[in-house]
């Protein structure tokens, strides 16, 4: 167990860890304080070839309650460079194929380069795709809201928020 909140008395209480914070002298103000910005928190650690089956679990427990969050991939110079590239050649060409990353400057493209370095600008910080976050979920109340159901992806039950939009809107 990891986190902010990882040895406080309500993991000792509930048996998540074996560190009693009072015997052992742990300050309460290491999990709430007026210039901690962010909720304490609890990371559990699972080695990667395990978390499908704990997430199993975990939905087994909760039916329909339990949702995976996401990481929100913004693109960022290098995957913006190879977009627009792609996005050049579909126009002008009509087909895309593979752009390999040692081909990702527009020296390779002259012909096209103040098109490319324009979409580049107009991509660089947008979002790219969601990704699934490696450990985060959220067990609702009630079921999972459909408007935040993500339906393309591999895994159920995945929803479009990330980690910041999950504090945001206060859900733990």
């Amino acid at each position: 167990i990891r986190g902010s909140a990882g040895s406080s008395l309500i993991c000792y209480c509930l048996g998540i860890t074996n560190i009693d914070p009072v015997a052992d002298s742990v300050s309460f103000a290491r999990f709430l304080n007026e210039s901690r910005e962010t909720m304490p928190d609890i990371d559990f650690d699972f080695p990667h070839k395990q978390r499908d089956q704990v997430f199993e679990r975990i939905n087994k427990h909760w039916p329909e309650r339990v949702a995976r969050i996401s990481n929100h991939v913004i693109y960022q110079p290098k995957s913006a460079t190879r977009e627009a590239i792609r996005q050049a050649m579909i126009k002008h060409e009509g087909k895309s194929k593979f752009i390999p990353k040692s081909k990702c400057d527009t020296k390779f493209f002259p012909k096209w380069k103040l098109e490319i370095d324009k979409t580049k600008k107009e991509l660089i910080g947008t979002m790219r795709c969601y990704s699934l976050h490696c450990g985060g979920i959220v067990i609702y109340d009630d079921k999972i809201p459909d408007d935040l159901k993500l339906s393309h992806t591999k895994t159920s039950n995945q929803i479009s928020y990330n980690k910041e939009d999950v504090a945001e809107s206060g859900l733990f």
